[in-house]
């Protein structure tokens, strides 16, 4: 990992969980952009965080591949979906 990597992963550490408080809702642009994909697609959440926007969207019957970075999704102590954690 390149130093600048590491320097963001380190940011993003720190507000893991000032972050999945603040954002413990998915954001309202998530359902219009749902309409414009099959029912039953696939979706990728890249840098979804604890995974709040991912569960969303997978309740709403799409197949979800969500990714973020270290731990920077472990913010919320019961996070909502299952993110890989990128190295």
């Amino acid at each position: 990992m390149t130093r600048e990597n590491e320097q963001a992963v380190s940011v993003y550490d720190k507000i893991a969980e000032s972050y999945a408080k603040t954002f413990s809702e998915p954001p309202e642009y998530i359902n219009e952009f749902l309409t414009l994909i099959p029912r039953g697609g696939k979706v990728l959440d890249a840098g979804c965080g604890p995974g709040f926007g991912a569960a969303h969207i997978a309740r709403n019957g799409f197949e979800v591949t969500a990714k973020t970075i270290k731990k920077a999704g472990r913010g919320s102590r019961t996070p909502l979906f299952r993110c890989l954690h990128l190295p």
